[in-house]
């Protein structure tokens, strides 16, 4: 590609002798000068063919052909600029509306966890031996503790509760605030493989020092104001519900804890005083090659060993869990289906932009009938013919990609702005180099479904017809009108499957939003409050606080 230039001028040159060689042989000969230059061009046969031959043995043909076709279709699009807009902008919005609702249908159902090796993480939730379906509950601590110690197919444990509630009232930084604390066993960070950003995580020494934290990068920034290299809350405390809690660490971006809500910060779970009354969520790390049924035969075991006596053995059982599977069970079944339609809809958006982006290009294939028939009749063969369009189409479905990106962008930034719909916990819709990805396939994808077929059509060229000034009809026009005509039915026809699905989704959208709940909601609000514990430790002292709120309130009422 470096000496392309040098090694056209030495082709060139090299043809030029050949044929002067065969006209001084004819001249020779006794035949006339001009008659032999003529004579030796029409025995040299197609230039234009031997100088593409000669390419090929270079090397790098294809690349010499791309360019080429590149360069071709740019200066077309340029003779062309109107037409050439509104293919890009009818791919786009088809484009960009796919890549926004595939982002988020990635973030929800198909972006693995976060974690270390997360195909061995599993959930263990006990279940209720005579009650069908999922009747799950959490597992004891005791039981966790028996795992812990017996068991050979896990390489850990670790534990997490928010079933006592897991806000706490922290003070000492500014005005009080809750703050989302969830409480953890000293190993589940290690367990899910996830080092700390900053300091380290909870070590089991950690109980013998007090109460110790572990805080979300995002939290921290809001704590320190951001900036590198502030690491100035490792080793202090902060005070949550009167206690003082050492910051031992600080994860990474976007960490979180599932299925778990949303935690500000995660404190060491304390050895509870009744172990067998005790709920926790266990997560475990299968070993190596360890399958899920093996892993649950050896729970049931030991759960059956250690509960052969009391109640809780005689009606729940351990079920072991793939944790993914979990996360994407808690989206909800309404939740799933909402993105599988919405889904389906974006694409039937698309197919019907490639189909009225195939009838302008087959109409356009009508103008360019002389064009393709020259190309033709100077030995462009049909695949040559057809891989220069699809050249043509594919820069189109480029360019098209690039806009359709920038409309996802701007509208997965309105989705997370506005968040019309309640997601699972930790959930970041993003545009990243997965959903590029996704992008680019669907821009081949695109191209096919648009370009093939009308590139096949306008390769199939008629010489005498294509050549001749007056030939305005033919079998060809007649067989593109009528592909034209199928077009344009088939984007009919999806459209109506489009209005169709989008009226039974809103529907079903507005059955949901009518369902009784049971009571009026106008008027009404929900609130939380979290009670310092120190200060409310008894129960009449919050009784006092309510009804003394309640009295304000009602004070409020009826002063307005």
């Amino acid at each position: 590609m470096i000496f392309r230039g040098r090694r056209e001028r030495d082709l060139d040159d090299e043809l030029q002798a050949h044929m002067r060689l065969a006209e001084q042989d004819r001249i020779r000969n006794g035949e006339a000068p001009d008659h032999a230059a003529r004579a030796a061009r029409r025995e040299f046969g197609n230039i234009t063919l031997v100088k593409e031959t000669a390419r090929e043995v270079w090397g790098w043909a294809w690349l010499d052909s791309l360019i080429q076709d590149l360069r071709f279709a740019s200066r077309n699009f340029a003779r062309h600029p109107g037409a050439t807009a509104i293919i890009i902008l009818t791919l786009a919005a088809g484009i960009g509306a796919n890549t926004a609702v595939f982002s988020i249908l990635d973030a929800v159902l198909l972006r693995q966890l976060p974690y270390k090796d997360p195909d061995r993480l599993v959930s263990v939730l006990d279940l209720q031996k005579d009650a069908g379906g999922r009747a799950m509950f959490f597992d004891l601590y005791s039981d966790y503790e028996n795992w812990k110690k017996n068991s050979k197919t896990f390489e850990g444990f670790a534990a997490s509760t928010w079933a006592g509630g897991t806000h706490r009232i922290m003070v000492g930084t500014g005005q009080a605030k809750a703050v989302a604390a969830l409480p953890v066993t000293a190993d589940y960070f290690t367990v899910l493989g996830v080092p700390a950003a900053l300091g380290r995580t909870f070590d089991i020494s950690d109980k013998d020092r007090g109460c110790a934290i572990v805080l979300s990068q995002e939290f921290w920034r809001g704590l320190v104001a951001g900036g590198e290299g502030q690491a100035s809350l490792i080793g202090k405390a902060l005070r949550l519900d009167d206690r003082d809690c050492t910051v031992v660490g600080v994860m990474p971006p976007g960490f979180a804890v599932y299925p778990s809500v949303a935690s500000m910060l995660w404190e060491l779970m304390p050895t509870p005083a009744r172990p067998d009354r005790f709920g926790i969520f266990v997560t475990g790390r299968l070993k190596p090659g360890v399958s899920l049924q093996a892993a649950e035969t050896e729970l049931l075991a030991l759960h059956r060993q250690l509960h052969q006596h009391d109640q809780w053995g005689a009606v729940m059982e351990p079920r072991v869990y793939d944790l993914q599977s979990e996360y994407t069970w808690l989206t909800g079944h309404n939740l799933r289906l909402t993105l599988v339609v919405l889904f389906c809809a974006v694409s039937a958006v698309l197919l019907i932009c490639c189909a009225n982006v195939s009838n302008l290009l087959v109409g356009q294939s009508l103008v360019r009938r002389r064009e393709m028939a020259i190309r033709a009749a100077i030995g462009s063969g049909r695949a040559r013919l057809v891989r220069q369009l699809l050249t043509e189409h594919l820069l189109l479905s480029a360019g098209a990609a690039l806009a359709g990106v920038a409309l996802a962008i701007g509208g997965v930034y309105y989705f997370r702005a506005a968040n019309p719909i309640e997601l699972p916990p930790a959930t970041v819709v993003r545009v990243d180099a997965r959903i590029l990805g996704f992008t680019v396939l669907l821009s081949i994808v695109t191209t096919v479904l648009f370009g093939l077929a009308p590139a096949w059509k306008a390769s199939r060229t008629d010489l005498n017809t294509g050549l001749s000034a007056g030939g305005r009809s033919s079998s060809q026009d007649i067989g593109r009108r009528r592909f034209g005509s199928f077009l344009v039915v088939a984007e009919i026809a999806l459209t109506m499957v489009l209005l169709a699905g989008a009226g039974l989704l809103i529907r079903s959208v507005g059955k949901f939003a009518a369902a009784p709940l049971g009571f009026q909601p106008e008027g009404l609000i929900a609130t939380h409050i979290q009670l310092p514990p120190r200060t409310y430790a008894k129960p009449e002292d919050r009784l006092r606080f309510f009804d003394d709120l309640l009295r304000r309130l009602r004070g409020s009422r009826e002063a307005e």
